[in-house]
């Protein structure tokens, strides 16, 4: 599950990246357009599989944990694989014509394509809690799940206003929340809900009669993990309020501070509950 992590940040990390850069080519240069499909084509495929390695990942834990919760979990996201790429590879044929035919298949993507993202990050919630995370380790990723629910809703109201460059950068910034507090939801979960033993205090015998003592962790990761979250949020808060009303003097305030910040705290506290 450890190794999740960094390939949830080099996941997230590459559509952050290929989107600028294909947003870059497409307007500021005069890339071939064959070209330039080519290259959207490529980063889909890439993209897919990031996501195969992470459900193999899943399976795998599930099939030695024997944990049916972690392989309905990899179900539902398999499914949503499944219906992303078959809805990619049909627009990539033209098979869609006209507006209103997209904005219907747009629509039933999100909503059933976020329902089985939602479906299976609770399902591996509920495994954590059938392997023994307390409730105030569930706090977190609870919160995040149900963030990343209400950003699915909210997603079709600002994809309603994207005519202008501002709201199209807007819809980018949800999109891309809802992946952060998605992967969020998984990763702040404890690590010993994916382990094969589940690890057990170190006690050391007191000297001349002394009490034992246990050792413990010496600082608690969950401070971590709420700090990043809170800095994370206002800086995309204020980024897409900016964005939303226009920026100053036609320039949108992209707060990379907080965000990168808030990214450097929750990585610190995932690790130290690995």
């Amino acid at each position: 599950m450890v190794g999740w992590i960094g390939l949830a940040i080099v996941s997230l990390g590459w559509q952050v990246g290929s989107h600028f850069f294909l947003d870059y080519l497409f307007e500021q240069t005069d890339l071939d357009l064959s070209l330039f499909t080519t290259l959207v084509q490529l980063n889909f495929g890439l993209r897919t599989v990031l996501w195969l390695v992470l459900l193999v990942g899943l399976w795998m834990t599930a099939e030695a944990l024997d944990a049916r919760r972690l392989r309905q979990s990899a179900g539902c996201l398999g499914l949503h694989l499944l219906l992303m790429v078959g809805i990619n590879l049909a627009f990539m044929a033209n098979v869609f014509d006209g507006l209103d035919a997209i904005d219907r298949v747009r629509d039933v993507y999100m909503t059933l394509g976020g329902g089985l993202l939602i479906a299976g990050g609770a399902l591996i919630l509920a495994h954590a809690k059938e392997r023994g995370a307390d409730s105030s380790a569930l706090t977190i990723p609870g919160i995040a799940l149900a963030v990343d629910l209400a950003l699915i809703f909210i997603g079709p109201m600002v994809m309603e206003q994207v005519d202008t460059p501002s709201m199209k950068q807007l819809w980018f910034l949800v999109t891309l929340a809802s992946s952060a507090f998605f992967w969020l939801c998984w990763f702040a979960l404890p690590r010993s809900a994916f382990a094969d033993q589940v690890p057990e205090a170190v006690v050391i015998e007191g000297e001349d009669g002394a009490p034992p003592m246990e050792l413990g962790p010496t600082h608690d990761p969950t401070q971590d993990l709420l700090v990043g979250g809170l800095w994370a949020a206002g800086g995309v808060l204020v980024t897409v309020l900016s964005f939303a009303g226009g920026g100053i003097d036609g320039r949108a305030v992209l707060a990379w501070g907080p965000i990168v910040y808030g990214v450097f705290r929750i990585i610190r506290g995932l690790s130290k509950r690995a």
